[in-house]
């Protein structure tokens, strides 16, 4: 009887090692499982970063080519309202030159008539 409960206390310690090792490879898997599911988030946040990093890089690039570009038109609409004026005023003085040389053409016209005003 001895040799009995010692051969199936053998037995039993043996399931409960087979048992034991079973949970140990479950525990064991899992843990792997964890760990690549963070290695994979690691990399995956890496990625994003480098993404994010980019798309600021060229929101800057694209910003600094805006104020270029604004800046180059200001000068160019400068460029034109100065021509412009420059214009406008060379015909106003071409047009008051001409009027006065006609008002004075007609004031010494009146002067030799006598009559003011009045036309030869």
């Amino acid at each position: 009887m001895g040799d009995k409960q010692t051969s199936q206390s053998q037995h039993n310690g043996t399931a409960s090692q087979h048992q034991g090792d079973a949970f140990r490879k479950m525990i064991d898997d899992q843990l792997g499982r964890v760990a690549s599911f963070w290695t994979e988030l690691e990399k995956l946040e890496t990625k994003g970063l480098e993404q994010a990093r980019a798309a600021i890089d060229e929101s800057a690039r694209l910003a600094k080519e805006g104020m270029v570009y604004a800046a180059g038109l200001a000068a160019e609409w400068r460029r034109m309202l100065m021509d412009a004026s420059k214009q406008g005023a060379e015909r106003f003085a071409s047009n008051a030159a001409s009027f006065t040389a006609g008002a004075t053409a007609a004031t010494g016209a009146a002067n030799v008539t006598g009559t003011p005003g009045a036309r030869a």
